[in-house]
């Protein structure tokens, strides 16, 4: 297996908490029941997280879901009274631009794959809500992205 550092394995773990942030919000204001699709993309989440994290020890594994849960927190504060789908789409639109800056890549049927299109289908169906919160959401993609710079090396380059 590929050595990967700390810092890397938080950039592979930062969406996927991003997103598992997200569904728990969706999911509390839906008023906290879950149907089978929606275990299905927790699952994935969950399952795009712990792959960022496979060879590690307990310790070494707790220690760095920490960081991310923190990083998380970080990423999303003040935006807790913000739409919902604004916040989804700032979060998609920063992992589009991750993914076209080539910091990180998706592969076709990966966990974090799955999960985000499903979710992503599931928004999509509310354009009316999308369009609204449109332009707001890509300037706090590029917001999130700079906080995230440090973890992804190809866009920490392209900022400087």
């Amino acid at each position: 297996m590929t050595y990967l550092s700390d810092r890397r394995r938080v950039a592979l773990a930062i969406y996927p908490r991003l997103l598992a942030v997200w569904m728990a919000v969706a999911m509390d204001a839906a008023g906290g029941a879950a149907d089978d699709e929606d275990r299905a993309v927790l699952a994935a989440i969950k399952a795009a997280e712990d792959d960022a994290y496979a060879g590690l020890d307990g310790k070494r594994v707790q220690t760095l879901r920490n960081r991310v849960k923190t990083l998380a927190a970080e990423c999303l504060e003040g935006y807790e009274q913000s739409a919902m789908v604004k916040v989804f789409l700032m979060v998609a639109y920063a992992l589009r631009d991750t993914l076209e800056s080539g910091a990180l890549v998706l592969v076709d049927g990966s966990p974090l794959d799955v999960a985000y299109s499903t979710i992503a289908a599931e928004v999509s169906r509310h354009e009316d809500l999308m369009a609204d919160v449109d332009r707001s959401a890509e300037k706090h993609a590029r917001k999130l992205r700079e906080r995230l710079a440090g973890y992804l090396p190809v866009m920490q380059e392209a900022a400087e």
